[in-house]
């Protein structure tokens, strides 16, 4: 199942993830904390991209220096392929160099759809002996949301970076309890992750108010899936709070109606 609860600072070694996001300071603050982890970790940091990003290359500079930071060029005149390749080579002269592990950061917005598609799916056997970590990032602005997903789907974790979605409206209404009202899809996720982290951060059960939520997609069951697994790793729980029947009836129809730590009220 997909994961969505990670921060970037989670992801390690064999993950491959999928950065979707509609604010560039987020954005910033999601790719300096990624490979700020690696660093951390004792990992080759790689950067793939067609152009550099002031904000990223100045924080960053220090590993730059020091040659734990290296870049790849994505230009248009580069296919995928290459890409891959020089990936390859970079992996094998960082584990000969004594690097644990290789990050890497791709942000190759220059490329069709159908070649970030081809991108992604050939690197699918990278992340099978661990060597490799992976962020991929997606400007939501820049996509069709047909599109969007189709990446995601490409990929076993999805992070957002996202300043909110108008499908979606989140209320705290105390500690450990939201109000949703709109819709909880593929293309609303973004809004509710992290106010649903921060509900999690504290000790009680969180619930969930749904009495004024339209429709539910299998996505925002499975976030919601996750976030129930979670808790009940503290002996914590989620609970819906007057959901939907429709709401009901798919939870059923999965299997997820009784999955560890989630509690339905109606």
């Amino acid at each position: 199942m997909r994961a969505f609860l990670e921060s970037v600072a989670e992801l390690g070694p064999g993950d491959h993830a999928c950065l979707v996001f509609d604010s560039d300071e987020l954005r910033r603050e999601a790719a300096v904390a990624f490979l700020k982890a690696g660093a951390e970790r004792g990992e080759r940091l790689l950067i793939v991209s067609a152009n550099g990003n002031g904000a990223v290359d100045a924080e960053l500079a220090p590993l730059t220096t020091s040659g734990q930071l290296v870049r790849l060029s994505s230009g248009r005149e580069r296919a995928s392929g290459d890409v891959l390749a020089r990936s390859r080579t970079v992996a094998r002269d960082a584990l000969a160099d004594g690097y644990r592990a290789v990050r890497v950061l791709t942000a190759v917005e220059d490329w069709t759809v159908d070649e970030l598609q081809r991108y992604e799916r050939g690197t699918r056997d990278l992340f099978d002996d661990g060597t490799f970590t992976a962020l991929c990032e997606y400007d939501r602005r820049r996509h069709l949301e047909a599109d969007l997903i189709g990446l995601q789907d490409l990929h076993g974790r999805v992070v957002f970076a996202l300043e909110g979605s108008d499908a979606l409206r989140v209320e705290r209404e105390a500690d450990g309890r939201l109000r949703l009202s709109g819709w909880v899809d593929i293309t609303s996720l973004g809004t509710l992750v992290e106010p649903l982290r921060r509900a999690m951060d504290g000790e009680a059960d969180v619930e969930l108010q749904l009495a004024e939520v339209t429709f539910v997609d299998v996505s925002g069951l499975r976030l919601l899936v996750e976030a129930a697994g979670r808790l009940a790793d503290a002996d914590r729980k989620l609970v819906f709070e007057s959901p939907p029947e429709a709401v009901v009836t798919m939870l059923r129809v999965l299997g997820w109606d009784r999955v560890r730590g989630l509690e339905v009220r109606r």
